[in-house]
């Protein structure tokens, strides 16, 4: 289940495949005591569990192909990190930011936003923010994002799509 969720989740084909050759080099959660075991693949069985799982979740296991980051405008920068902040959606309530943890318990902890660049589809980020809900039901992260009454009126035209592009290019830009 956490591999088709995984995959639905819009991450990347090829962060899959490292973290199914050895799950305990991959540290999105660091803090839960519980790891996946290694299962000792090859490469070939490797793919085989992502194209299955992929498959399920109807997405193509090479949609993603590294590409450079796309280039933010400082008023994209600018209104990201806003938006990022407890002025706003306070993400780093819950994330933690290059291994540093959020306050309150490790429970209720998202995986670390400066992995998202290696990790995550970035076509996938504008979806996940509008919805999480609907790739991964009882996820405690709310919806920020569902369309324009919902976004914040006084960043970036009050866009929600310009918001979540903005957001999206900050984490696979900025906190590497």
């Amino acid at each position: 289940r956490l591999l088709e969720g995984m995959t639905r989740a819009g991450i990347r084909p090829d962060w899959m495949f490292s973290f199914l050759k050895d799950p305990s080099q991959q540290k999105v959660r660091p803090w839960v005591k519980v790891r996946m075991p290694t299962f000792g693949f090859d490469d070939h069985k490797t793919n085989l569990v992502i194209r299955y799982f992929s498959g399920l979740s109807k997405v193509r296991p090479d949609f993603y192909s590294p590409t450079k980051p796309p280039e933010m405008t400082p008023e994209a920068r600018q209104a990201a990190a806003k938006l990022l902040s407890s002025d706003f959606f306070s993400c780093y309530s819950c994330h933690a930011r290059g291994g540093v943890p959020p306050p309150g318990s490790p429970g209720q902890w998202g995986p670390d936003l400066s992995l998202a660049h290696d990790r995550i589809r970035p076509e996938f980020i504008p979806e996940w923010l509008a919805d999480p809900q609907k790739f991964t039901p009882g996820v405690v992260m709310p919806g920020f994002l569902p369309d324009d009454s919902a976004a914040p009126q006084e960043i970036l035209g009050g866009s929600s799509q310009r918001q979540a592009e903005a957001i999206r290019d900050y984490l696979m830009n900025s906190l590497r």
